[in-house]
């Protein structure tokens, strides 16, 4: 039954002791600071509310207080819903799940498509057609965007419908929970939702001088490297024709993938693509000769800087490849993020709003969101650039962040799941990239044999271990000797320039044997992952978190074995280090002061903390001991010593 509530006499009517309801709000806009709430829906084992928020004031609201503060409220993407019942209403959810979460636990690794007729994968209506094979109609939500004062009938009826589903729902994904032994997984999951939905509603503070005085350098960079593109192509005959214009000279456009690609194969660049893969590949199988030093000259002549710079440009042999590279890095981080970050800027808090998708990345359960790429000072430093975009975060007066990550927490995982004592000991006692460098790189790469822990940080035994971690961490994600090939070209040229010829792929094979062999019992843990994966059709963490292998297609198509094999070799790992985090983020979360401080960040396992400038030591503690009790829980062997480092800073520099 459904009931369409105006007035408070009605709303006085709907009832308050229930142990769940079915939730769900309507509102103008995506931004709860911007938008309008308009309608709350609530449903029970037979009766539906829908309550116009429009026409009841945030007093008369009050009167549901009660129900939301001790109901399980379940719901669909019930982030948003908790954020605008904390801004509008000042009422706090106590307990939550959210379908589309559960469902996405549920689903981990099944290929899951999008459709025309219901949507995103994930969204409430694909998911009601697919469990219950019910059809939710979303093009009533467009008189919600465009609210001009007034709801036509269908919209109650809308709003309403939205939430009488979600039980059935919710009671499916709790019987598939038990029977999959995913209890564990289902807690943290849905205790961490209300410290996903703070962390969207906090945002993170901006700097937003300083990000528009990154706009100078970037613009400099772009058009100087824009020129030179149109004098190399010119001057190496890649061009047939000149523009004129007000601002110069041209000869194509460089943003045009044809165009690019066309003068590329005048060049010599028989490239099909722009992608990165098939530019390193033909980058690796074509290196032939071209006269370095008259590019530069060329590009000198334009900026010597920047001509140093796209010398010194990692990535590819050829120069072309190289400017081009250089050009298109420089081009994205101006257009993404210094000109993009601009445009999501809030003028009245003087922050930016990331979203953050707890199972985003659905395979391991890590969270997913757009402030993860957010670029490292890494990325400008290869440009040349001593400015920095992550500093642009700046907290204001009297506040601080907290950052802390787990140092190489994938190999502790590794070392706790396969009982490897040599990978253990190096862990705790030494330095496990110098011995991966000294036995494992150097069977293929003779000097590496050299390195001890006295010259590591001196060249080129600083290059080799940096390249063993590529080694150690690609192994764990299934990489294979053809990337490893390919990527010892990029990071190691010079190394084989004064040391030596490079290895044969055959040889990266080699390596990757050598380090199971090295470390064997955690070489075997990997393969055992990996037969699972294609035996069992699924992998899990310590803590049970599950992915999913289509079993029929892993039988049907090679590749599809082959993929679950490297995937399944990793899960184990990635998922655990994803449930260490979380479960981290939430104890912090329960623990600190909240007047004080505030969980604001979550990136790969990192995790960040805005905190008043007198709590900060306090919260930093907080933060530390959180994330160390979070891996003695998981970890009972390795736990106890992981140390957590915090780093306290007025920017997001770490």
């Amino acid at each position: 039954m459904l009931y369409i509530i105006k007035t408070k006499e009605q709303l006085y009517s709907v009832p308050l002791d229930k142990d769940w309801i079915g939730y769900d709000l309507e509102f103008s806009n995506l931004d709860v600071r911007k938008g309008t709430l308009l309608l709350m829906s609530i449903s029970d084992e037979h009766h539906t509310y829908v309550i116009d928020c429009t026409v009841l004031s945030r007093d008369d609201l009050q009167y549901v207080k009660p129900l939301l503060e001790n109901a399980l409220c379940i719901g669909a993407a019930i982030s948003i819903d908790y954020r605008y019942t904390l801004h509008h209403l000042g009422i706090n959810i106590a307990r939550m799940s959210d379908v589309i979460v559960l469902d996405m636990m549920l689903r981990a690794g099944v290929y899951t498509p999008n459709s025309k007729e219901h949507g995103s994968a994930f969204s409430l209506q694909s998911i009601a057609w697919r469990r219950l094979g019910v059809t939710l109609d979303k093009e009533i939500r467009k008189e919600f965007i465009h609210y001009t004062g007034s709801l036509s009938e269908q919209a109650y009826v809308y709003a309403g419908k939205d939430t009488q589903y979600l039980k059935q729902i919710y009671d499916q994904q709790c019987a598939e929970i038990q029977k999959l032994g995913l209890e564990k997984i289902q807690n943290l999951e849905e205790r961490l939702l209300s410290v996903t939905a703070l962390m969207e509603y906090q945002g993170i503070p901006l700097d937003i001088n300083e990000l528009k005085a990154l706009e100078a350098p970037f613009q400099r960079y772009i058009k100087t490297c824009e020129k030179m593109f149109q004098d190399i192509f010119i001057r190496h005959g890649a061009a047939h024709t000149l523009y004129f214009g007000k601002n110069g000279y041209k000869c194509l456009n460089v943003r045009s993938r044809d165009q690019v690609i066309q003068a590329f194969n005048k060049l010599g660049l028989n490239v099909t693509s722009l992608s990165s893969k098939e530019l390193a590949k033909w980058d690796y199988k074509n290196r032939k000769h071209v006269d370095h030093v008259s590019f530069h000259q060329l590009l000198a002549e334009e900026d010597e800087d920047i001509a140093d710079a796209i010398e010194n440009f990692g990535g590819y042999d050829n120069p072309y490849l190289k400017a081009y590279a250089f050009y298109k890095r420089a081009e994205k981080l101006m257009s993404a993020y210094v000109k993009g970050l601009q445009q999501r800027y809030d003028p009245d808090t003087g922050r930016i709003y990331p979203w953050f998708r707890q199972c985003g990345a659905r395979a391991t359960g890590r969270y997913s969101s757009d402030i993860q790429q957010i670029p490292k000072d890494s990325k400008l430093r290869e440009l040349g650039l001593d400015e920095s975009i992550r500093s642009c975060f700046h907290m204001p007066k009297g506040k601080k962040l907290l950052i802390a990550d787990y140092a190489q927490i994938e190999l502790v995982i590794l070392a706790e799941l396969s009982g490897d004592q040599l990978l253990i000991k190096e862990l705790l006692t030494g330095d496990v990239h110098t011995v991966v460098a000294r036995d494992v790189l150097g069977e293929i790469i003779p000097i590496a044999k050299n390195i001890t822990p006295e010259n590591k940080k001196t060249y080129p035994f600083d290059v080799l271990r940096d390249f063993s971690k590529i080694i150690s961490y690609g192994i764990i994600y299934g990489i294979t000797d053809a990337n490893l090939s390919e990527q010892a070209q990029n990071k190691l040229g010079s190394v084989f320039t004064e040391y030596g010829k490079k290895p044969s792929q055959k040889q990266w094979q080699t390596a990757i044997d050598q380090w199971k062999r090295t470390f064997p019992d955690a070489g075997r843990t990997t393969e055992e992952a990996s037969r699972n994966a294609v035996t069992k059709g699924f992998t899990e963490s310590i803590l049970g978190r599950k992915r999913f292998y289509d079993l029929a297609e892993i039988r049907r198509n090679r590749w599809s074995f082959l993929a679950a094999q490297r995937e399944g070799s990793n899960q184990r790992i990635q998922s655990t280090s994803a449930d260490m985090t979380k479960l981290a983020m939430l104890l912090c979360f329960e623990r600190l002061d909240r007047t004080q401080a505030q969980v604001i960040l979550s990136v790969h396992d990192e995790i960040g903390v805005e905190s008043t400038k007198k709590y900060a030591p306090h919260a930093a503690y907080v933060l530390k001991t959180s994330m160390e009790d979070a891996a003695k829980q998981l970890l009972p062997t390795l736990g106890k010593y992981v140390q957590v480092q915090v780093h306290i800073s007025n920017r997001y520099n770490k």
